[in-house]
């Protein structure tokens, strides 16, 4: 499989190269400008990818009508910031399908762990799951 892959599609791009620094080897006698002919030529044969390439483009960007989404896939970082923003109806973990509850910072007060020492030959806070070591704020958000 790989070898008849080789064959039709690695092979003759090789050929034409190989034929475009041979021309130009001959025809300008140095190295450098036949170098300069093969970018072109690579250039020249990736045109067809870049008509395409702007084809799908232009699809997108002649694309009429009401835009649609779909927040079925999200990545991790933006569920919870959308949510907290509101600005997702009904949020939902992605990974877990868990409903996130956007209420809950307005009901209740903000907890934030704070290290009581800050200098660093001190003993830092080594169990964050016990109360004494989280503290209320002074001011909510």
């Amino acid at each position: 499989m790989s070898n008849s892959i080789y064959t039709i599609i690695i092979y003759p791009i090789i050929q034409i190269l190989e034929f475009v620094f041979v021309f130009a080897q001959k025809f300008f006698k140095e190295t450098g400008l036949s170098i300069i002919c093969i970018s072109g030529a690579v250039s020249i044969l990736c045109l067809p990818l870049y008509m395409v390439a702007e084809s799908w483009q232009d699809k997108d960007f002649n694309a009429k009508g009401e835009m649609k989404t779909n927040m079925t896939f999200m990545t991790n970082g933006d569920v919870p910031s959308l949510a907290m923003k509101e600005l997702i109806k009904n949020p939902v973990n992605p990974f877990t399908s868990n409903s996130i509850n956007t209420t809950e910072h307005k009901n209740n007060p903000l907890l934030i762990l704070i290290d009581r020492v800050h200098d660093k030959n001190e003993n830092d806070i080594d169990n964050i799951f016990d109360e004494k070591n989280w503290l209320k704020p002074e001011k909510t958000l």
